[in-house]
């Protein structure tokens, strides 16, 4: 029989004070939106209205939404920091090492019972007190912690190699602009997937493909980026299909779809969403930006900086599979609570 406890008898489990944002005064706040998974922090900093929130090397920090599960490590920071009350802040009480309490939070097992104790948005203080947290683990924690540190580093490398791929994009494609983006593109009207149609042409929206229409699909790959939710994705349309409502779907006859993919990441679209309460994306918008392309232009440099930040991705890929095969083995998310 596996030996348990309820986690809140090996850790104390707090609230935080409510506060607002403030501009970064050196005392960093940590929101949902800063933190990211295996303990990663953004670059964007904010300071709190309140310093009573302190944070101490070994707390761990868990959102009280029920959209991100994740739980993040305060491995201490070159500046002091607070963290914003919609965490739960989760610290040993001394008798269970905080990396042990941490791998835990971030196994299958952990997760599949939130899942199920979730009410509404919010998890609740009593839920996260009462997991049933397994005192018999299979899989010495070194081995998770070095696991843990090779993504934290993958994730360090492609900061640096897109660093260096920005500069190359920059260099390509937008130092001596000498024509703009509407000269290069053209929209094309999109569709939606027509209900109940089978066959036809196939209608891709960001997810992939959605459906069929009677509209007939463009003879060359085309580009769409997603307008709405303020991400501005960019995707490529394959020959004979189309793009649905929720992308920007532009045609280019001169210029290969795979290298507009590339310029038009370096035009970080995202700065040209408009609207405050659904930010989107308009051709009109975007169609007046300086670039510079010249037929037979040699975008070598580019595409190797695009080719090497994927495989960086693919190295990222394998290396998070590997982590969750341990954390499963060693918390399995069929292991009884």
């Amino acid at each position: 029989m596996e030996s348990t406890t309820p986690l809140g008898k090996i850790a104390d489990v707090c609230y935080g004070k409510k506060s607002t944002t403030i501009p970064y005064n050196g005392i960093r706040m940590l929101r949902i939106t800063d933190v990211k998974s295996y303990s990663i922090l953004g670059d964007e900093k904010v300071s709190s209205s309140t310093n009573e929130n302190r944070l101490f090397p070994d707390d761990i920090l868990l959102a009280r939404t029920g959209s991100f599960f994740e739980p993040f490590l305060f491995r201490g920071y070159k500046k002091p920091c607070t963290y914003s009350s919609f965490f739960y802040r989760i610290h040993s009480k001394g008798e269970i090492l905080t990396d042990s309490i941490y791998y835990q939070l971030q196994s299958p097992r952990f997760k599949n019972y939130i899942s199920r104790k979730l009410k509404g948005r919010n998890v609740t203080k009593d839920v996260i007190s009462e997991y049933p947290f397994l005192l018999d683990v299979s899989q010495d924690l070194c081995v998770l912690h070095f696991s843990e540190s090779i993504i934290r580093k993958q994730y360090e490398v492609i900061r640096v190699v897109q660093s260096l791929q920005k500069a190359i994009w920059k260099e390509t494609y937008l130092s001596n602009p000498n024509v703009c983006l509407g000269d290069l593109v053209k929209p094309v009207h999109a569709v939606n997937a027509i209900d109940g149609l089978k066959g036809g042409t196939i209608v891709y929206s960001a997810s992939g493909p959605v459906g069929y229409t009677d509209k007939q699909g463009l003879d060359v790959d085309s580009i769409a980026i997603q307008k709405n939710g303020g991400t501005s994705e960019i995707h490529i349309i394959p020959a004979g299909t189309v793009a649905d409502k929720s992308l920007l779907w532009l045609q280019t006859n001169e210029i290969p779809a795979e290298e507009m993919k590339i310029m038009l990441a370096a035009l970080n679209l995202k700065n040209y969403l408009v609207g405050s309460s659904v930010p989107h994306l308009k051709f009109d918008h975007i169609q007046n930006i300086p670039v510079h392309y010249v037929r037979g232009m040699d975008t070598a440099g580019a595409k190797m900086a695009q080719k090497q930040v994927d495989t960086e991705h693919k190295l990222l890929e394998a290396y998070t599979k590997q982590h969750k095969a341990i954390l499963n083995y060693a918390y399995g998310g069929g292991k009884k609570m």
